[in-house]
C-alpha cells in the first residue's frame, strides 16, 4: 500500500464512528462546494437546537427551585404563631425568585418585569 490510500483509509476509519448523518456531510464532495453548506447547515441547526435545551433546562432549574421553597416555607409557615413573620419572608423570597427568573432568563418572568420597569420608569405599557 501507499501512503496515499493509508491516509484514505485512516480518514475514512476516522468518520466511522461518528452518526450517519455527520459522516454524511462529511463525504459531500468538495469541490461543488456543498460540503462547507451542508456542514455550516447541520452546525447552525445543531447550534439552535442546543440553545433551545439550554433554555428549556435552565427554566426546569428555576421551576424546581420555587416547587422546593413553597415546600419548605408550607412546613414553615404551619409552625410560626404570628402572621408578619411569614409576610416579610414572602416579600423577600418572591424577590429573590424574581431576581433568580431574570437571571436563568424565565421568559414569563423577564416579560413581566420588563414592563414593571418601563412602568416605573414612565415609560407606556404595550
Amino acid at each position: 500500500m501507499n501512503i496515499k490510500t493509508e491516509q484514505k483509509k485512516s480518514k475514512e476509519d476516522k468518520h466511522s464512528n461518528l452518526p450517519p448523518s455527520v459522516s454524511d456531510f462529511l463525504n459531500v464532495p468538495s469541490e461543488s462546494g456543498l460540503k462547507s453548506k451542508a456542514i455550516t447547515e447541520a452546525i447552525s441547526s445543531t447550534e439552535q437546537e442546543l440553545n433551545g435545551l439550554k433554555d428549556k433546562l435552565l427554566e426546569e432549574r428555576f421551576y424546581w427551585i420555587a416547587a422546593i421553597m413553597l415546600l419548605v416555607n408550607i412546613f414553615t409557615f404551619s409552625h410560626m404563631k404570628t402572621w408578619s413573620s411569614p409576610l416579610a419572608i414572602l416579600i423577600l423570597e418572591i424577590i429573590i425568585l424574581i431576581c433568580l427568573g431574570r437571571t436563568l432568563g424565565v421568559d414569563d418572568i423577564w416579560t413581566l418585569t420588563e414592563k414593571i420597569i418601563e412602568k416605573w420608569n414612565g415609560g407606556p405599557i404595550k
